[in-house]
């Protein structure tokens, strides 16, 4: 077996041909791609007729050079069918540091992964078992050490139900199988847990958008989430959050108790 021990990283200019992709190791967002992100980095190419550098890993075993961190960047390239050799970084490492080297760069502010896609890095660190500390997937993933704690005691839950199987793929999933086995077993933390998985996933769908929206147009905003809460959402987002900003419900204003 050839060294592969971690190595100062070396500056290289490579074809695109010689890039081979990974997503099951080294892609961690839910979508492969954004097509709004590639269209403004093929403008940035035809305008410069440069990207940022490639991060790539050469794996000692087959001397393969695979692409780390840059998908965004190398589908550009590969839709403008560049004909030219292209700048990047490529580090020898193990498997397991260059999977590290990518979720370092891709929770970096230049397009960072979503919180349920964040959640998800971090339960896919923790099924792997012992390879990653906690510490090492906090800082890996973004994660707070509380949850990471919570996906490994529910990683040992679920292997150890009578009837295991495979780990889920997605920290929602994962939870969601747990709690049907018995929710008996959720304590107090496990419960805010799983309420928060259930944020982020929602989150993803509706976050962007309407968080958009209530920049731009906060009036319409609020219609729509008046209108999808309901009453009783209405009094449990003012029962649970109104004091965080410095509201306080209608009857303890003397007002009507039932506003909604």
């Amino acid at each position: 077996m050839k060294d592969q021990s971690l190595k100062r990283p070396t500056r290289r200019s490579v074809s695109l041909q010689s890039i081979e992709t990974r997503p099951d190791a080294f892609q961690f967002r839910h979508s492969d791609t954004y097509e709004h992100h590639v269209g403004e980095l093929i403008k940035v190419l035809k305008n410069t007729g440069k990207l940022d550098e490639l991060t790539l890993w050469e794996d000692a075993e087959t001397g393969e050079l695979v692409l780390v961190d840059g998908h965004h960047r190398l589908e550009a390239y590969r839709q403008q069918k560049w004909a030219k050799n292209v700048p990047a970084v490529v580090h020898r490492c193990t498997l397991d540091e260059a999977r590290l080297l990518a979720l370092a760069e891709n929770t970096k502010i230049r397009l960072p992964l979503t919180n349920g896609e964040r959640a998800d890095v971090a339960w896919k660190l923790v099924c792997l078992g012992e390879t990653y500390s906690r510490q090492q997937t906090v800082k890996a993933s973004g994660m707070s050490d509380g949850t990471i704690a919570t996906m490994r005691r529910t990683r040992r839950q679920l292997l150890n139900a009578p009837d295991a199987g495979e780990l889920p793929t997605s920290w929602h999933q994962a939870q969601r199988e747990l709690k049907s086995q018995d929710d008996r077993s959720f304590s107090a933390e496990d419960w805010d847990e799983w309420i928060i998985a259930e944020a982020d996933a929602l989150d993803d769908i509706i976050g962007k958008p309407l968080g958009d929206m209530a920049h731009r147009r906060p009036q319409a905003a609020c219609l729509v989430v008046v209108a999808r809460l309901g009453s009783q959402g209405m009094r449990h987002l003012f029962e649970e959050h109104a004091a965080e900003y410095g509201y306080v419900l209608e009857e303890d204003m003397g007002m009507e108790e039932e506003p909604f």
